[in-house]
C-alpha cells in the first residue's frame, strides 16, 4: 500500500511541475497559445493598413491644395515648436499665422510662374518623326519663344507653327537608324 502511495504521490508532483513550467513559460510568452489567433490579427491589422494607406491616396490626389497646406502647416508648426518651445503663447500662434501665409503665397507664386512656362504635348504632332535631339531643340525653342511672349501678354498657350516652315525638308524625313553589327 506505501508503494502505491508513493507513486501516486510522484505522479502528482510530476503533473504540478509540468503545470508549473507550462505557467512560467506562459508569463514569459503569454500569446504562446494564440499563435493562429495572432497571424489572423495580424494579417486584418496589415490589410486595414493597405486599405488606409490606398484611401488616404486617393484623398491626397483628390485633394491636391489641402494636402499642401496641411503639410505646409505641419512644418510651420514644427518650427514655431524649434523657435518659441512647446508651449502655447500669444507670439508664437501670430508668428505661426504669419509664417505659413508668407510660405502659401510664396507657393502660389511659384505655381503661377511655373505655369505659365508652356509645356509642349509628348506627342509633338509631326515633330514625333524628328530625332530625340532635334525635338529637345525645338522643345527648347519654343519655350523661349513663349517665355517672351509671356512677357509681353499673358498668353498661356502658343501655336505651334507647322515644321516645314521651320525645317528644311531633307531634316523633316525620318532618319532610318541601323546598328552596325559584326559578324562574328
Amino acid at each position: 500500500m506505501f508503494s502505491s502511495a508513493r507513486s501516486f504521490s510522484k505522479q502528482v508532483l510530476n503533473h504540478r511541475t509540468q503545470i508549473q513550467q507550462q505557467t512560467k513559460s506562459q508569463l514569459r510568452n503569454p500569446r504562446a497559445k494564440d499563435n493562429r489567433a495572432d497571424d489572423e490579427h495580424k494579417l486584418v491589422t496589415e490589410k486595414m493598413r493597405q486599405e488606409n494607406r490606398e484611401r488616404k491616396k486617393r484623398w491626397r490626389e483628390v485633394n491636391e491644395e489641402r494636402n499642401k497646406d496641411n503639410d505646409l502647416r505641419c512644418r510651420v508648426n514644427k518650427r514655431a515648436n524649434q523657435l518659441y518651445g512647446a508651449k502655447a503663447s500669444p507670439a508664437k500662434e501670430k508668428w505661426i499665422g504669419e509664417e505659413f501665409e508668407r510660405r502659401q503665397q510664396k507657393r502660389h507664386e511659384k505655381e503661377r510662374r511655373r505655369q505659365q512656362q508652356v509645356d509642349l504635348p509628348s506627342d509633338f504632332g509631326e515633330y514625333a518623326a524628328l530625332p530625340p535631339h532635334q525635338v529637345r531643340a525645338a522643345n527648347d525653342f519654343w519655350r523661349s519663344v513663349a517665355a517672351s511672349n509671356a512677357l509681353e501678354s499673358d498668353a498661356r498657350c502658343v501655336q505651334l507653327p507647322p515644321l516645314r516652315s521651320v525645317l528644311p525638308d531633307e531634316l523633316r524625313q525620318p532618319v532610318e537608324y541601323t546598328r552596325n553589327v559584326t559578324a562574328q
